[in-house]
């Protein structure tokens, strides 16, 4: 029997986020600077407690564009992010199964999630945290394979079904 499925294709992945805008603190805490890792709490939801649940995830995925801007009032420098004097900040984002953010400078960095590559941090000045406000910048489609050639085995193991009395051997398809 022969199947033809094609002989090429791609992968594309859309970004749907819930919310493109959120407001979020960056503890101190939540900060290691040698791990050039971060964690952020959202502020703006309702979130019914749940402890096996980290509300964190889900937010922000592997390979969004993020813009972070300063939701401090006065305004205030991004003191999380090693030497940045700025009130905002464009970036790439790598979010481990914890939650756990590092910022890159391209999306191909971002999708290896290296630390070699990530952006440094620093642990903010501020003790209560630094008010952001994170706003998704891409929701474009994004291609991240190709298929150039594929096979299809439509083979099936056998079992030996013969009893010990049985005159032939006689076997049976998964």
């Amino acid at each position: 029997m022969s199947v033809y499925l094609g002989t090429f294709g791609k992968v594309e992945l859309r970004r749907k986020a819930d919310r493109r805008e959120f407001l979020a603190v960056i503890k101190p805490a939540d900060v290691n600077v040698s791990a050039k890792r971060f964690g952020i709490s959202v502020t703006n939801i309702e979130i019914k407690p749940d402890p096996d649940q980290n509300y964190t995830l889900g937010e922000l995925i592997t390979g969004d564009k993020v813009r972070f801007v300063s939701a401090a009032s006065p305004q205030e420098a991004l003191s999380f992010i090693d030497s940045w004097p700025f009130l905002d900040a464009e970036y790439w984002v790598y979010v481990d199964e914890v939650g756990g953010i590092r910022l890159f400078n391209s999306f191909a960095h971002a999708v290896n999630g290296l630390k070699a590559n990530a952006v440094a941090l620093a642990v903010p000045s501020a003790s209560a945290g630094v008010p952001v406000q994170i706003t998704i910048l891409n929701d474009d489609r994004t291609v991240l394979a190709q298929v150039t050639n594929y096979e299809l085995n439509t083979e099936r193991e056998t079992v030996d079904t013969t009893s010990l009395s049985d005159e032939f051997r006689s076997r049976k398809a998964l």
